[in-house]
């Protein structure tokens, strides 16, 4: 059923709802459903970063980027509207490295904060009027390399990382500590595609899982490059997908 149309036509659009309201945001406006009435509304509230690309859900509050900065804006208690606390707004920073904040996510009741050579968790301590306090000791130097890449699996999470070096591999988190999982194969597809193309080859990957015979599969996508990966989590084996029975591309 067609509610709403937005006024975007390109890019991703991210979601996240509280069971009352679903906020969507698309680089450009910030939007809020509500299922009760049926309507799509814009957020107005002047503290809302408009051109957010990422949105998450903890506790009660939604959770937004603010584009091109480390920082982070949070929303009133189960109202997507209100981004507002005594006239002030609620937000925080991504403290430990001074990379740009990518993406907010939440894994396992803690606020992710994806860097581009960093992650950050953040846990809710009911403080006023920002709930999150960073954890200490918890930050990883590994950033995300692709926003359309990092796909929860279980209780974890599995996602493209660059580090500061600039190595790039597929990685999946074990508690807060990434382990990489892409083998020597993978990680030369990788290097040469960023030497011959730039980071524009690998930046622009998009994942998913799904569940096989028992088996969870966990495949990225590389469109600049037309190839697809997968990696089956119970064998540690890595296959490359095709459509078709052509050949390989090279």
């Amino acid at each position: 059923t067609v509610v709403a149309a937005l006024p975007t036509n390109t890019g991703y659009v991210s979601m996240e709802d509280n069971s009352i309201q679903l906020i969507i945001v698309d680089g450009t406006f910030g939007y809020v459903y509500t299922f009760s009435t049926g309507v799509l509304a814009y957020i107005v509230d002047g503290n809302f970063p408009n051109g957010a690309t990422s949105v998450a859900f903890l506790n009660g509050r939604f959770i937004v980027n603010k584009p091109n900065t480390r920082e982070f804006y949070v929303s009133a208690l189960l109202d997507g509207f209100t981004w507002t606390y005594l006239g002030l707004p609620i937000y925080g920073t991504k403290e430990n490295s001074s990379d740009l904040l990518v993406e907010v996510d939440v894994l396992n009741g803690l606020l992710v904060l994806w860097g581009q050579t960093s992650i950050e968790f953040w846990q809710d301590v009911g403080d006023t009027p920002l709930p999150y306090q960073r954890i200490n000791g918890a930050t990883q130097s590994w950033g995300l390399a692709a926003r359309g890449s990092h796909v929860k699996v279980g209780n974890t999470e599995i996602f493209l990382g660059l580090n500061p070096d600039g190595g790039y591999r597929v990685l999946k988190l074990n508690g807060y500590q990434p382990v990489p999982i892409s083998d020597e194969d993978i990680e030369y597809v990788l290097e040469q595609a960023v030497l011959v193309h730039g980071t524009a080859a690998v930046s622009d990957a998009v994942a998913l899982t799904y569940t096989a015979y028992g088996h969870s599969v966990y495949q990225i996508t590389f469109p600049s490059l037309d190839r697809t990966f997968a990696y089956d989590l119970a064998s540690g084996v890595w296959h490359e997908a095709q459509s078709g029975v052509s050949e390989t591309p090279t």
